[in-house]
């Protein structure tokens, strides 16, 4: 049974809230969604490689509803679930790959990604050729994405070389 049960709550609250403070420092953003933050997404992986892929991909869940809730945009059921809710448990899935934490990140970013691009085809396939919404919604996204990875990676590699210790107590 484990010795801290309510402790591992409190901490991936606080995790969630760092990654909603993150968010809040914007690099850029883009004219319809998605925006290259100060490595919001670090906080949830850091909290999936702490205390395992289950409270990670819940506290992706929550960052991803409290994104939507302070200021994101409703398109639509499906990509509004592939864009707050899919795309941030992915950041969780972290967790599965404690080990090598440096390829699991760029994996969880790049779940993030697919489900991005997901949403994108699923709000443009109506308005044009299925091909056409996947290269636009791939290239949208990427454009977002591959800065908020590098980045991400940037800070958690340094996070990682100056605190393991503190990073993988778990």
């Amino acid at each position: 049974m484990d010795k801290r049960p309510v402790s591992k709550y409190i901490e991936a609250a606080l995790f969630v809230a760092m990654a909603f403070v993150l968010s809040q420092f914007t690099i850029f953003r883009l004219p319809v969604g998605g925006s290259v933050t100060l490595g919001s997404g670090v906080p949830i992986c850091i909290c999936a490689l702490r205390l395992g892929p289950k409270i990670g991909m819940m506290a992706g869940l929550n960052f991803g509803i409290l994104s939507f809730l302070a200021g994101g945009v409703a398109i639509g059921v499906y990509p509004f679930v592939c864009d707050y809710i899919l795309a941030f448990i992915s950041l969780g899935a972290f967790g599965f790959l404690k080990k090598i934490p440096l390829v699991s990140i760029c994996l969880a970013y790049f779940l993030r990604f697919c489900f991005h691009v997901l949403s994108g085809v699923l709000f443009f396939s109506d308005g044009m050729l299925m091909s056409k919404a996947i290269t636009f919604s791939f290239w949208y996204n990427f454009t977002f994405m591959l800065p908020e990875l590098i980045l991400g990676v940037f800070i958690f590699y340094k996070l990682i070389k100056s605190s393991k210790k503190v990073l993988l107590y778990a």
